[in-house]
């Protein structure tokens, strides 16, 4: 049985209320926000309880290599480091034809694998969710960088869509833009 978590880190892994700790590539002197770790946890009950595979939507992902680890940024090497602290791995990640298209790099891993559940960890709702709305928004659980990232309850409510609840859509905080890397 295949489970997906598809995640979004900013946003989700932390929020504004995070502390920055990350040096920004080219620029030691500007520190971004990593991972939290309590939110972390909250990502690993949720594998720990489905045994749902991760797969990266997050501006993180662009430099995360699957096989080649020598290729990775900082942001990836991150993922990879605090990830295996706790017993996770991220599996693999979805591509899309442009990095504001996360929809279609879902749809495309869905049509590749097509899991028997499978959840959207994410802040935003992303300019194409809505061309894919009938397949994303039951399953999609939104965070919130305002306000404490993936919290216990959202952590809950993952768990049982990736045991088959459905949602119904009602007030998603729609993003004009994207916030990336922080």
């Amino acid at each position: 049985m295949t489970k997906i978590i598809f995640l979004d880190i900013d946003g989700v892994l932390n929020s504004n209320k995070s502390k920055p700790y990350m040096p920004a590539p080219y620029s030691p002197q500007v520190l971004y926000v990593g991972i939290d770790e309590d939110k972390l946890l909250n990502l690993k009950h949720i594998v720990d309880d489905t045994g749902a595979e991760i797969y990266l939507t997050s501006t993180w992902k662009y430099e995360w290599d699957k096989e080649d680890k020598s290729k990775q940024d900082e942001f990836a090497d991150e993922i990879d480091r605090r990830f295996a602290a706790v017993g996770l791995k991220v599996t693999d990640k979805t591509y899309e034809d442009r990095p504001v298209l996360r929809g279609q790099g879902i749809h495309k891993v869905l049509e590749e694998l097509n899991p028997d559940d499978w959840v959207v960890l994410d802040d935003e709702v992303h300019p194409d969710f809505d061309d894919y709305s009938d397949e994303i928004f039951p399953h999609f659980v939104q965070t919130s960088w305002y306000g404490d990232g993936l919290n216990a309850d959202e952590a809950e409510l993952a768990i049982q869509v990736l045991n088959g609840k459905r949602i119904v859509r009602n007030e998603y905080k729609v993003s004009t833009t994207h916030h990336g890397k922080r």
